[in-house]
């Protein structure tokens, strides 16, 4: 929800349930089908506004209209994906329910796809299922002539409830302990900032049978599961390609609590993401680093209700930095396809396509019967992650779960191919949508990206610098030249995009060495259009001249350090040192 308020127009969680139908479908009686659904569940008929005190609530109407438009694309197949993209792009206002629609495309005479767009707010993957169930009981009965009779469900409000008066006692303590001396975000493979519009893109590798079913003898034979197994392959995949043993990403986990009678049948969004702390060594032994695994995933389950803001308050991460770029969800759903036709309809197998603000997200779908393969679906930001390094993460996974069942430690697992995953060594921008907080006349974020600079230099010195100026001079003192890995010529250069997410990198150039009695670079800053008002930050007064402004609204530049001093007249003395 913080996402989509900070950009509505972005697609950012807006997802689709395409359900393939083929027959003599009555699209009267299956427009009638989907109100009947509205008015069932509650949720379809929320929307969201801000109170007084800058809080968002979750509000519930009477009664909405649930949009149902047709499409007759009948030799005209190539316009169903316009159909779906436009659809998408169209996003929602938060604050008008309903926050979902229907669009009935006929691809052929007996042809159909419903699509149903809807913001994540309204369901996860558990609850689509139910609704699918409950569209299809509606609409049989309508085509015979009958009244619906949808089964009774405990409402979304009781979930809400029962989560704002049970919080997770034991939350801080467990993310304290988890989070402990974590301070640098794992670097995603590959990653690097790109100009652009942000778009999500899907690729998708189907695990074979026999690959899912070796998975599934050596995860019961280990007691472990096979979304454990997953995660497993994610953590080691991340920390082979940014070669570290330590990282942290996203788990989805469900957050359906036990004490609420019939939760499991409740429709809404009951899922969470929290933070997952897996440290990948090769001496550990495979099967005792599984269990390991599972054993903190169960802890995430329990504390699921969580405020997913909380765990990076007790994370050494800077300010301004998301605590993890990835997620992995494990999908295990019922399969809501019927067996037979449906007032004369053969119902196809659904397809969900989403999107999140993460620059990678793993989602891996099985089926609850204990054969057959299984789908991995990695979504990737094509504005981080280009194709083919998201290609090559993926096949990377695959690889390691083929591996998983005949390792004994984690050395046996695959390591990725060098010229397959380049880990460049920049900083990527601020995910998507995702902005930081204004504090102190915009300096909190300068502060962070300047510790991030300083961190870079690798000097030691009793306080680090404050301006960019100062930066300039520590990289070429003694201290930074004596470094390990540094010249007295490398300087640290900061890098700001004037695009709306403000986009950092940071970098290490060598340049020619400068003029012994140059100063500093000072940085300027452009002249305010009336004097006495800043243009850099209207809320807070304006800027120092020794802090780095908003990138978003203000221009800084910064003097050429190959700037030479003139030649001093002949009868001037050169003292010497």
């Amino acid at each position: 929800m913080f996402h989509s308020l900070l950009d509505d127009g972005s697609g950012v969680y807006v997802e689709q349930l395409r359900l393939p139908l083929r027959g003599k479908l009555d699209t009267t009686a299956f427009a009638a089908a989907w109100q009947a659904v509205a008015d069932t569940h509650a949720v379809f008929r929320t929307a969201v506004v801000v109170g007084g005190g800058d809080d968002p609530y979750q509000i519930e109407v009477d009664r909405i209209d649930l949009p149902v438009e047709q499409h007759d694309l009948r030799h005209r197949g190539a316009d169903a994906d316009a159909v779906r993209a436009a659809e998408r792009a169209r996003g929602f206002d938060l604050a008008r329910p309903p926050l979902a629609r229907v669009a009935l495309l006929r691809l052929d005479d007996d042809e159909w796809e419903a699509v149903l767009t809807h913001h994540h707010l309204l369901l996860d993957g558990w609850s689509a299922g139910m609704v699918l169930d409950d569209l299809l009981s509606a609409y049989a009965s309508l085509h015979a002539g009958t009244t619906p009779r949808l089964a009774a469900r405990p409402p979304f409000r009781a979930y809400a409830e029962w989560l704002r008066d049970h919080p997770p006692a034991g939350a801080p303590d467990h993310w304290r302990r988890l989070l402990a001396g974590f301070a640098e975000p794992t670097p995603l493979p590959g990653a690097q900032a790109v100009e652009g519009e942000h778009g999500t893109r899907a690729l998708r590798r189907a695990l074979p049978s026999d690959v899912a079913d070796a998975i599934r003898v050596f995860a019961r034979g280990h007691r472990v599961t096979v979304g454990t197994c997953v995660h497993g392959a994610w953590a080691a995949a991340l920390a082979r390609s940014a070669n570290v043993d330590d990282v942290v990403y996203g788990a989805t986990v469900s957050a359906r609590p036990p004490e609420i009678a019939g939760s499991e049948s409740i429709v809404g969004l009951l899922i969470n993401t929290l933070p997952v702390r897996v440290r990948v060594r090769d001496d550990a032994l495979v099967a005792e680093w599984l269990a390991g695994v599972q054993d903190q995933l169960a802890t995430v389950v329990e504390v699921g209700g969580a405020d997913p803001a909380e765990p990076r308050r007790w994370s050494a991460v800077a300010a301004g930095r998301p605590l993890f770029d990835s997620i992995v969800a494990f999908e295990n759903f019922p399969s809501s396809v019927p067996a037979d036709p449906v007032g004369g309809v053969v119902v196809g197998e659904p397809e969900t396509v989403d999107s999140s603000n993460y620059p990678l997200a793993l989602a891996a779908a099985a089926s609850l019967a204990d054969e057959g393969p299984f789908d991995l679906v990695l979504h990737h930001d094509t504005s981080v992650i280009d194709g083919a390094t998201a290609a090559a993460v993926l096949d990377h996974v695959v690889d390691i779960l083929t591996a998983l069942p005949d390792a004994a430690t984690l050395a046996d697992l695959p390591r990725p191919e060098p010229s397959a995953l380049s880990n460049r060594r920049t900083f990527v921008a601020p995910r998507r949508n995702e902005r930081s907080p204004v504090r102190d006349g915009a300096s909190a974020e300068a502060e962070a990206v300047l510790a991030r600079i300083w961190a870079t230099c690798s000097v030691s010195t009793s306080s680090a610098p404050t301006t960019a100026s100062s930066i300039w001079v520590a990289t070429r003192s003694p201290a930074c030249a004596s470094s390990p890995g540094r010249r007295p010529r490398d300087c640290a250069s900061l890098l700001a995009t004037s695009s709306s997410s403000a986009r950092w990198r940071v970098s290490l150039r060598r340049q020619p060495r400068p003029c012994p009695r140059c100063r500093p670079p000072p940085l300027r800053r452009r002249r305010p259009r009336r004097p006495g008002r800043s243009t850099c930050c209207p809320s807070s007064g304006g800027c120092s001249s020794e802090t780095w402004p908003c990138p978003p609204t203000s221009t800084w530049r910064s003097r050429s350090p190959r700037r030479t001093m003139p030649t001093p007249a002949p009868s001037a003395p050169r003292s010497r040192r």
